[in-house]
């Protein structure tokens, strides 16, 4: 949707080889009438428009039919309102205009392929993915501190700084991990600065996501044990990078990845638990009862899991495929296709932390690991002591 005619012309001229069923609309009045008589799967709307702007027609679209997914084209000058777009979750992509082809058309196939992957789930799958204001909004500087990143040809450490140093809290836990004896310190960094130059911007960026998500989720659901879960996520990551500071044969980047993904890996917990808090009880119920693990009980009751939710919204905000993989494949490592030694280190970290009672998984038996796994990662019994001594004091 676009009130240029000619912005229309070359979204059509750009897709003609594609087998796909296209409708222009040039005003959101036009493509609401679109919506009520066609099935739409996917919709793409410029931000600046007359009378009905591309934010307001894609959160009437979000409103009114859940199920579809929305892309938002900006060449608008004021980013704050991309910004307020994506944290209210009205679009799940932004692209700038004018626009790279080959991005958007392969933005667009990725979106179309996760929307058939969802299909088969039914309608509550694809609604509970797409209708991401079913949380409360992210807090706001995730979104500006992931568009400061974005932007490399601007960037400086200093721009992050200013974003991060105006929330208090997430300044403290910052410091914190960066004081850890994880990362080496213990006591040295004394300013927001030199813990983003320590930690580096991909294990900030992934901290403040984890913060955020859980901060939005931690009231939402009676008897699940939020905090619980997040301390399962941070003794997930802990012993993850423990696992991969061991890896000789890696390079150093490998901890990092280890670190970001544990942490990650049961973001689809905490989503599904904010979308579906009613249903999340009765997930929480059935796992106790039967003594299930989480996503036995998430199935049977959802139909779906949470490393598929938590999968599926890693693409959606366009996470590193690393992060998807673990989040996919972490209760069967087996089964990855890649990044299978980041993926391993997250389904090793995930049982152990677990065994160690960091936190609160959601489980109620105890998940596995193929055994040859702990083998070739040199889980003897002297090293699972170790680790679990380390982690504890770190956590």
């Amino acid at each position: 949707m676009d009130d240029e005619q000619s912005i229309l012309k070359a979204l059509r001229r750009l897709f003609l080889d594609e087998e796909y069923e296209l409708h222009f609309a040039g005003s959101g009045a036009e493509g609401l009438i679109i919506l009520q008589n066609e099935p739409i799967d996917l919709v793409v709307s410029d931000v600046r428009m007359p009378e009905m702007d591309g934010i307001e027609f894609l959160t009437r679209v979000k409103e009114l039919y859940p199920p579809i997914a929305r892309i938002l084209l900006s060449g608008y000058a004021e980013k704050s309102s991309v910004v307020k777009a994506l944290a209210e979750g009205c679009a799940q992509q932004v692209l700038a205009k004018p626009w790279d082809a080959e991005e958007l058309k392969e933005v667009i196939h990725d979106a179309l392929k996760q929307l058939g992957q969802q299909k088969p789930n039914g309608e509550p799958m694809q609604t509970l993915i797409n209708s991401l204001a079913h949380l409360p909004p992210l807090p706001r500087i995730y979104h500006e501190l992931r568009e400061c990143l974005a932007d490399r040809d601007n960037f400086t450490i200093d721009h992050v700084v200013k974003i991060v140093a105006g929330d208090a809290a997430t300044s403290a836990d910052l410091l914190r991990w960066a004081n850890s004896a994880l990362f080496g310190q213990r006591g040295k960094v004394d300013s927001v600065k030199r813990a983003i130059l320590l930690l580096g911007t991909d294990v900030v960026e992934s901290l403040v996501l984890s913060m955020a998500i859980g901060g939005s989720v931690g009231a939402l659901t009676k008897g699940f044990d939020h905090k619980g879960l997040q301390k399962h996520a941070m003794g997930c990551a802990i012993v993850a990078r423990l696992l991969a500071q061991d890896q000789t044969d890696a390079g150093p980047e490998l901890a990092d990845h280890a670190f970001i993904a544990g942490l990650l890996h049961d973001i689809g917990v905490l989503a599904g638990a904010g979308i579906f808090p009613e249903a999340y009880v009765r997930v929480g119920q059935l796992a106790e009862s039967g003594q299930l693990l989480l996503a036995e009980a998430e199935f049977e009751v959802l139909h779906t899991t949470h490393q598929e939710i938590g999968a599926i919204l890693a693409d959606w905000w366009t996470l590193p495929k690393f992060i998807a993989s673990a989040i996919r494949w972490h209760l069967a490592p087996e089964n990855a296709t890649e990044d299978k030694k980041v993926v391993e280190l997250v389904a090793l970290a995930n049982v152990l932390s677990c065994e160690f009672g960091l936190g609160v998984s959601g489980n109620h038996r105890d998940p596995v690991v193929p055994e040859d796994l702990r083998v070739r990662y040199g889980l003897t019994p002297e090293r699972i002591e170790e680790l679990r001594e380390k982690a504890s004091k770190a956590i």
